[in-house]
């Protein structure tokens, strides 16, 4: 993932809400009018993930 801006960015972190291997990113974003605003750039899991996954879940359900 990346992030690109014509206005200045800062306070940059990573984390891995959605999953180990999915990075999102929080930054600050100074407005050319002075106020900072907080951006989220939380990329959501893939479908064909989503679904291998609820296969997973429905077959521990079944199994048990």
């Amino acid at each position: 993932m990346h992030v690109y801006s014509r206005l200045p960015l800062g306070d940059a972190e990573i984390q891995y809400l959605v999953d180990k291997e999915i990075p999102s990113m929080h930054m600050l974003v100074q407005l050319a009018d002075g106020p900072q605003v907080r951006l989220h750039c939380v990329h959501p899991m893939p479908p064909a993930r989503r679904r291998m996954m609820n296969r997973k879940i429905a077959m521990r359900s079944w199994c048990w």
